[in-house]
């Protein structure tokens, strides 16, 4: 093992006290961590954290300025920073530290914080600012569900849901047709790669009815945009100038975890 890897590997104990609130032991791990690699950015992390937790908030965040400083891309950290500022109603340095964990996160880790940001009681106080909004959720009310669902790659659910949103005449369509294709397509994708072998955990055990389904809302989406239909809202939601790398990320994100 490398100098590194040794450090992660008492980083990681360090992890495992932090979460049995044992904020002394993760602090001593922490250190002895940064003994054998001065530049661990999950050894600072797990000190920050720890001296937050105890109430030494300032000198936590230091560390944890550290830990992002020592790695730029270290989306973990930069989330926990968000949140502690969050927590002390710093909006400027908030949003900051949680544009970087979201766009670190997804490239690096393919974490999407938007929607732990959503759920997390520790935005609570942004909960309907504008700005917060529009970083992590830039979705209308009547399609939050729906793309709820797209992030977690619920194919089935998304369909469903497209399919009762599609009723309503003040619904975006486009924004709507887009998300059932993208529900469609990592299902039919999904069944390309794993075969007959999960085709039980889908509604319609047949693969051929979702790729014909792909295809037909695929020409439906083409078809409105071709009569000058516009929505921004897909993209806004995807982070993307265009959604040609959408599928490769969703098969990905199947398997693969952040780190810590």
């Amino acid at each position: 093992m490398s100098v590194k890897d040794d450090a992660r590997a008492i980083a990681d104990k360090g992890t495992e006290a932090l979460y049995a609130h044992k904020w002394d032991e993760a602090i001593a791990l922490a250190k002895k961590a940064l003994e054998v690699d001065p530049e661990c950015d999950q050894a600072e992390k797990v000190w920050g954290l720890a001296l937050h937790f105890k109430g030494d908030t300032p000198e936590g965040i230091t560390h944890l300025y550290r830990a992002v400083r020592f790695n730029p891309k270290y989306a973990t950290g930069w989330y926990n920073l968000a949140c502690i500022h969050a927590q002390g109603k710093e909006k400027s340095l908030m949003l900051k530290a949680l544009t970087e964990a979201i766009n670190w996160g997804k490239s690096e880790y393919c974490m999407d914080y938007r929607k732990s940001a959503m759920e997390d009681k520790d935005f609570e106080n942004f909960r309907n600012d504008a700005d917060f909004l529009a970083l992590v959720f830039p979705v209308p009310p009547m399609l939050k569900e729906l793309y709820l669902a797209v992030w977690g790659n619920e194919g089935d659910k998304i369909l469903d849901l497209g399919e009762k949103l599609l009723k309503d005449k003040k619904a975006d369509k486009l924004a709507i047709l887009e998300a059932m294709r993208y529900g469609a397509e990592i299902i039919s994708s999904d069944l390309d790669e794993h075969g007959d072998v999960n085709l039980t955990l889908y509604k319609h055990e047949d693969k051929k009815y979702y790729d014909d389904l792909y295809k037909e809302l695929d020409k439906k989406v083409l078809t409105l945009r071709a009569d000058g239909v516009k929505s921004d809202i897909w993209l806004k939601f995807k982070g993307k100038d265009d959604d040609t790398e959408d599928l490769k990320e969703a098969l990905a994100c199947l398997t693969h975890k952040g780190g810590n």
